[in-house]
């Protein structure tokens, strides 16, 4: 399901077993769901493309336990596709435009810093990577709300 109000695609843990991602290979990430409460989830960064396109991108995920389906989020695939929906013939079109400056206005949470989209994500994950913060290590740590912290608006 495509949620153009979220920032980043949220997937099952039954797709990161599909997707076999370790979780030595995320971190930890405070994310808003639905009812505006915070929970934590699991962020990796991806390569990914459309079936039969021959684009890649890289589209953050974040895993959440409490995830019963998949949400696409901007980040990835709406900075590099134009999408058009046909409500009439029920037909949805994807046309590459490549990777795209991030928008004027930016959503309210959270904001997008430079550098833009996907290659954020990808600073953060690398960033927290680099200080021993993977998702077991939080969760041996007693999941040290500090972690969380880059997460927040300044």
């Amino acid at each position: 399901m495509f949620d153009s109000g979220a920032t980043l695609s949220t997937f099952t843990l039954q797709e990161q077993k599909l997707l076999r991602v370790r979780d030595q290979d995320t971190i930890p990430c405070s994310s808003r769901i639905a009812d505006s409460s915070k929970v934590a989830g699991k962020l990796i960064v991806l390569t990914a493309h459309l079936e039969g396109d021959t684009h890649d991108f890289r589209v953050p995920i974040v895993f959440l336990p409490m995830a019963t389906q998949v949400l696409i989020g901007l980040v990835g695939i709406f900075n590099h596709y134009e999408i058009r929906h046909d409500p009439i013939n029920w037909l949805t079109e994807f046309e590459w435009k490549g990777p795209q400056l991030p928008p004027k206005r930016p959503p309210p949470l959270p904001p997008f810093p430079a550098p833009a989209w996907s290659g954020y994500w990808e600073s953060k994950v690398t960033e927290q990577m680099a200080l021993g913060r993977s998702w077991p290590e939080w969760e041996a740590n007693g999941r040290p709300d500090d972690w969380l912290d880059h997460w927040e608006k300044p």
